[in-house]
């Protein structure tokens, strides 16, 4: 009867560390999955702050007329022209 009851006990005892274990590695996916969150968010405001500065875009980021280009001439007596297209850089 005791070797059935110390069986008992180990079982019982490992189903314990077992679920330990489990609310550790579920802990560790909250953690990662918080960080992973947290850090996509600080891109996306990146971004986002990024055209609304450097491009006067809508806080979606996306800014239909993202490319402005400006055309100029220099006086008549010069037969050339000049074209400026500001792009966002990527990189």
């Amino acid at each position: 009867m005791s070797q059935r009851s110390h069986l008992l006990k180990r079982r019982r005892n490992r189903a314990t560390a077992r679920r330990q274990i489990s609310d550790e590695e579920k802990n560790e996916k909250k953690e990662r999955a918080e960080r992973y969150y947290e850090k996509n968010k600080q891109k996306k405001n990146f971004i986002t702050n990024y055209f609304q500065i450097n491009e006067g875009a809508s806080t979606s980021g996306v800014n239909q007329g993202a490319s402005t280009s400006t055309e100029f001439s220099t006086s008549p007596e010069f037969a050339t022209t000049a074209t400026f297209s500001t792009l966002p850089d990527f990189t």
